[in-house]
């Protein structure tokens, strides 16, 4: 359980229940952050709250975007990476910001054509995206940020949701949508259809394989899994 925000009654922000993102690497440190996103009335954030398990305090940031960073409906994605927790903004956008609050970073997407919002992950040490080809709403597009001081995005793969979905005109976030991308190899699951079936695509044999039936009273979003290291955490590695 984490130690009540201190902002939480604070009548200049609005929510009673804060946007909340974790920020976690086992393989650079067993401790983690919390951040929770404020909003103003406009719908904007204006300040970030992180809570840091090495310290075990939270800290108050007033937004440092250059411009109003609205959330996305559902609350954002957060992606951790280098140090910085990414989510995907109302202008299909990508903002960031470090675990100190001092840098604070956005991102341009890769061009989607206005179709379906986009969405990100992190694979083999990279950020990357997904979202639909603009020529062809049947396109899924996999796009990797390789060197991330610059906003230069290399299209790696496009896949056929009609092949996939054996000719179903499914459209992206509506008929199916993505759960993770594998951070380790090219791999990406996703779930479809009535009964919400698990699939996990490889993309380099080009091999689809049905992982499960979750059904139809599945609760939504469907979260890809993060460890609990409880006893570490607890004698403070």
């Amino acid at each position: 359980m984490l130690p009540k925000a201190n902002w939480a009654s604070d009548s200049s922000y609005l929510e009673d229940h804060p946007i909340a993102c974790l920020g976690f690497d086992p393989a650079i440190s067993s401790h983690f952050h919390v951040l929770e996103y404020l909003e103003g009335p406009d719908g904007c954030i204006t300040a970030v709250g992180i809570y840091s398990s090495k310290t075990g305090l939270w800290n108050l940031h007033e937004s440092g975007w250059n411009h109003g960073v609205g959330v996305s409906y559902g609350g954002p994605r957060g992606v951790f990476l280098n140090g910085f927790m990414h989510f995907v903004a109302v202008r299909n956008e990508i903002v960031a910001v470090d675990m100190e609050g001092k840098r604070w970073k956005i991102i341009p997407m890769p061009d989607s054509g206005g179709h379906g919002a986009p969405m990100i992950d992190r694979t083999q040490g990279h950020l990357c995206a997904l979202n639909v080809d603009p020529l062809d709403i049947f396109n899924l597009s996999l796009w990797v940020l390789e060197d991330y001081n610059t906003d230069n995005w290399i299209l790696k793969r496009t896949v056929s949701t009609l092949e996939l979905f054996g000719g179903k005109k499914y459209e992206f976030d509506r008929g199916y949508q993505v759960i993770a991308v594998h951070p380790e190899c090219n791999l990406i699951f996703f779930h479809y259809g009535l009964d919400n079936t698990l699939l996990a695509y490889e993309m380099d044999p080009k091999e689809l394989r049905v992982v499960r039936n979750l059904g139809h009273h599945t609760c939504q979003p469907v979260l890809p899994y993060v460890p609990l290291f409880s006893v570490p955490l607890a004698h403070g590695h």
